[in-house]
C-alpha cells in the first residue's frame, strides 16, 4: 500500500527529475 502509494508519487516527479538531472549536467559542461 504505502509503496505503491510512493512509487505513483515519485513517477510524475521521474520525467522532471530526469530533465533536471540533464539539465545540471549540461550546465556543469557550460560553465566548464
Amino acid at each position: 500500500g504505502y509503496g505503491e502509494g510512493w512509487l505513483i508519487k515519485v513517477k510524475p516527479k521521474n520525467p522532471v527529475e530526469k530533465d533536471n538531472l540533464l539539465t545540471s549536467a549540461q550546465y556543469s559542461e557550460l560553465i566548464d
